[in-house]
């Protein structure tokens, strides 16, 4: 985690969620933070969550079990060519349970709440509109600005991910292709060029492979997992032994 980032820890997760550990609490207040628009998903890495957390990969894949047990995060899983790769996003029904569709306020600070099972979406529209002003990555921003592929910040999938949300909307494995472009300019030597790139530029370069992939006839295309299958046919193999 970099010196200038941070998560905020609201009192209400504390005194109602009753979360068994500091560390689901903290696990919690991070994907809370990413996802709190309600639109947003924390597509981080379980190393990624390990080297925040501070703790092991086995108790970081505990903690996310009993988050999404306790029905506080909602878990989507993505196979791409035998690759999982999860996304998390907090469970405004799970959260919820603890105030009893009483008015306690889920937004620090704010005047968004959860009267009666329901959320004013004119607030939300308001809110929305005040993180997209207040973005680490401004638009004009951070299309002037060049980056190099090993300064890129550590939620940079998510950054991607908002700006290809065309490709995703048309089942495009936009998940792929992030890994695909980051692999190849970080495997190219220090001093090359093509290492160094605005935020639009490694958009670019992503959608350009897209573009040759289909070409080729080999875009590569999400698949949804269905769970509920996956461990129907576990369960056959096992009763099979």
């Amino acid at each position: 985690m970099k010196d200038e980032n941070f998560i905020l820890i609201q009192g209400w997760m504390i005194n109602n969620l009753e979360l068994s550990s500091v560390t689901e609490l903290n696990a919690f207040a991070l994907i809370y933070g990413f996802s709190q628009d309600d639109e947003s998903e924390f597509t981080g890495s379980i190393n990624y969550l390990c080297n925040f957390l501070k703790c092991s990969r086995p108790t970081v894949i505990k903690t996310l079990k009993s988050l999404v047990e306790k029905g506080y995060i909602n878990k989507k899983t993505i196979v791409t060519n035998n690759v999982t790769f999860n996304t998390y996003k907090y469970s405004l029904l799970g959260v919820k349970k603890f105030n009893g569709g009483s008015k306690n306020s889920l937004q620090g600070g704010s005047k968004n709440s959860l009267p009666n099972n329901t959320i004013n979406n004119n607030t939300i529209n308001i809110y929305r509109e005040k993180q997209n002003a207040s973005s680490l990555f401004p638009e004009k921003k951070s299309n002037d600005k060049e980056l190099d592929v090993d300064s890129l910040p550590e939620n940079v999938s998510e950054i991607f991910l908002k700006k290809m949300e065309k490709e995703i909307s048309l089942g495009i494995d936009v998940g792929f292709y992030i890994e695909s472009v980051l692999g190849w300019l970080t495997s190219l030597p220090k001093r090359d060029k093509r290492r160094k790139k605005t935020m639009k530029g490694y958009v670019a370069t992503m959608q350009g492979f897209m573009r040759n992939d289909k070409a080729k006839g080999k875009l590569q295309m999400i698949k949804e997992v269905d769970e509920q299958e996956i461990e129907r046919q576990r369960m056959i193999k096992y009763l099979n032994r």
